[in-house]
């Protein structure tokens, strides 16, 4: 899937109360903040953006930083909020960076998504846990009646009014990203969802997902440290065209993740159950 790219327009913030700086629109400069707040459509386009504390993507909002000519450091977590979007890191299909390993992107705390429109990870370090709870568009994008017809339709804002997304359908994806805790994808309901080449020294949990797309949901070619487990998901796990080969486990492989074309276990690492 094709990640945003970067706006130009120039920051229009100011600080929150606590010390930390708000964003409504624009560029967040270059520079170190106590704490980052996006309330409207933001990009990170350029240097390096150090946020000593926590990020904080405000219901309908968006923050766009996959620019490779930035780099982005949370000392805390980032948070998503409700119908919001984050897109983060430096992904293989931007054309101008080939990254397929973790870049210099850092948070060392997790990032947490509760509700949000979408959530785009790739080659990010993450020290904490990374969970992307419900969200994603709802039956509109993930149960239309014609299969792949999310492509088509017109996505919500604030995902519709970035220019850089025009012809995007909602989505969420993470790829090429080291992390430290576990990976929770539950509950989304959206056009497109993958997990491509990530190592999760934690649990990698896939369940109750919804997509549009029936090529939606390749989970493959990562190295999970603990257990994978997918379980309830439309369509189920599926290597689909990605071509990618399957998963290293070291822990169980359980349900639409079990052993097979999708997942290997690592002999000692844990037990192969398909139920």
């Amino acid at each position: 899937m094709l990640l945003a790219s970067s706006g130009t327009a120039l920051a229009d913030g100011h600080g929150n109360g606590d010390g930390g700086t708000v964003c409504t629109s624009g560029t967040v400069m270059p520079g170190h903040y106590r704490n980052l707040t996006v309330t409207g459509v933001c990009q990170i386009t350029s240097g390096l953006v150090h946020v000593n504390g926590d990020v904080v993507i405000r219901p309908g909002a968006l923050l766009d930083a996959v620019s490779p000519a930035a780099t982005v450091v949370v000392g805390g977590d980032i948070r998503v909020e409700h119908g919001a979007v984050l897109f983060l890191g430096c992904g293989f299909s931007l054309g101008t960076c080939t990254n397929t390993t973790p870049g210099p992107d850092l948070v060392r705390g997790s990032i947490v998504a509760t509700e949000a429109l979408g959530v785009v990870i790739h080659a990010v370090t993450v020290r904490g846990d990374l969970s992307i709870i419900g969200g994603g568009g709802g039956p509109s994008v993930a149960l239309m009646s014609t299969p792949g017809a999310c492509f088509g339709a017109t996505p919500p804002a604030p995902w519709s009014t970035e220019s850089s997304l025009a012809g995007v359908p909602v989505y969420s994806d993470v790829e090429d990203t080291f992390i430290g805790g576990d990976l929770r994808i539950v509950g989304l309901q959206t056009c497109w969802l993958g997990g491509l080449r990530n190592t999760v020294r934690g649990d990698f949990i896939d369940v109750n997902n919804q997509m549009g797309d029936p090529d939606a949901n390749e989970m493959l070619n990562n190295i999970v440290g603990q257990n994978l487990a997918c379980f309830g998901n439309t369509p189920a796990v599926q290597v689909g065209d990605s071509t990618a080969p399957p998963n290293t486990v070291y822990g169980r492989a359980l349900g639409e993740c079990s052993p097979s074309t999708i997942s290997t276990v690592v002999a000692g690492g844990g037990d192969q159950d398909s139920h």
